[in-house]
C-alpha cells in the first residue's frame, strides 16, 4: 500500500507538509553519483530560522501558501538526495543532522512526509541511510510512488 492509497496510514509516520515547503539542495554543496535511473546526491547542510523562514517566503510568493515565521533551533549534517536521474525529481531525503536526524518521503507537486529518526532503536543513522539504499530503495520509491524509477533499479549498479 502507498502513501497515496491511505493517508491516514502516511500521516501517522511522520509530519506531512505540502511538497513546495521542502528546502532545495544547495547545488554548490552537493556532489551527485549516477546509479542507473536515480541520481544520489551527497550535501552537507545547515538549517537556520532564516533559512526556513526565506523558503516559506518563496513558497508563499509562488504557490500562494500560508506563511507563519517560525524559529527553529540550528542544526545541520550530512543530506543524502535520491532523484530520478531524467527528470531530478527529488523522492527521497536523509537528513544526518547532529540533533534532529530524519528523512523525507516526498511525492513532488504533492507533499511531503517529514519522519524522525530514532536514534535509540536504530543506532547512528549513517548506516541505516546505506542499508536503506542498497537494500531498500525499491520499496521505498514505490511507497513515493515513483513505481516506474523503481523498476529500473539495477542492485548491481546501485
Amino acid at each position: 500500500m502507498t502513501a497515496e492509497d491511505d493517508p491516514a496510514y502516511s500521516s501517522r509516520l511522520g509530519n506531512r507538509y505540502p511538497s513546495h515547503t521542502i528546502i532545495e539542495p544547495v547545488a554548490a554543496n552537493t556532489r551527485y553519483f549516477d546509479a542507473g535511473p536515480v541520481r544520489i546526491g551527497v550535501e552537507y547542510r545547515l538549517i537556520t530560522s532564516d533559512i526556513v523562514n526565506a523558503n516559506l517566503e518563496a513558497a508563499r510568493r509562488e504557490h500562494g501558501a500560508d506563511y507563519v515565521a517560525v524559529t527553529v533551533p540550528e542544526d545541520g549534517g550530512v543530506s543524502v538526495h535520491v532523484v530520478d536521474a531524467s527528470t531530478n525529481a527529488e523522492y527521497l531525503r536523509f537528513d544526518m543532522f547532529d540533533d534532529s536526524p530524519h528523512y523525507h518521503y516526498i511525492h513532488p507537486g504533492e507533499y511531503q512526509l517529514n519522519i524522525p529518526f530514532d536514534r535509540a532503536a536504530f543506532g547512528d543513522m549513517f548506516p541505516w541511510v546505506r542499508d536503506g539504499l542498497r537494500y531498500r530503495l525499491r520499496d521505498m520509491l514505490e511507497f513515493c510512488g515513483a513505481t516506474a524509477v523503481a523498476a529500473g533499479l539495477d542492485p548491481a549498479v546501485l
